[in-house]
């Protein structure tokens, strides 16, 4: 999809293993990254998955598919969804985005969650 605003990559890193990249375009080049060891597209009503933010990445790297062949994220990358991401409300500790990809659809949070760590933030389906 031309103009797609997120992406969630499946992530199988040599480092720390299966999890998903959920990124979303937050400016000119400029994507926020979140890694979600469990696959946000299976999400269930109530459940709550741990987000780690790691760092923004830019346009090519947010959507880049393919093998990487060393550093931290050393690995396969491959996309399982895209689409559009119109975020609804941003704050210093949280993001209300409605995603409107082929798989993943509906307004979610992203709530940081200092108890838990530094980067961590909590991602779960707005309640209807």
């Amino acid at each position: 999809m031309e103009g797609e605003r997120f992406v969630i990559m499946e992530h199988q890193a040599k480092r720390t293993g299966l999890h998903r990249d959920f990124r979303f375009r937050l400016g000119p080049d400029k994507w926020a990254s979140f890694a979600i060891r469990k696959n946000p597209i299976e999400l269930e009503e109530g459940q709550k998955l741990l987000a780690i933010r790691v760092e923004d990445h830019s346009e090519s790297c947010a959507k880049f598919e393919g093998e990487i062949v060393d550093g931290y994220g050393k690995g396969t990358l491959k996309k399982i969804d895209s689409g559009m991401c119109l975020i609804r409300s941003r704050t210093e500790n949280k993001f209300l985005v409605n995603l409107l990809g082929s798989k993943i659809k509906g307004f979610y949070y992203l709530i940081k969650a200092p108890y838990i760590g530094e980067d961590a933030y909590l991602f779960f389906k707005k309640c209807t």
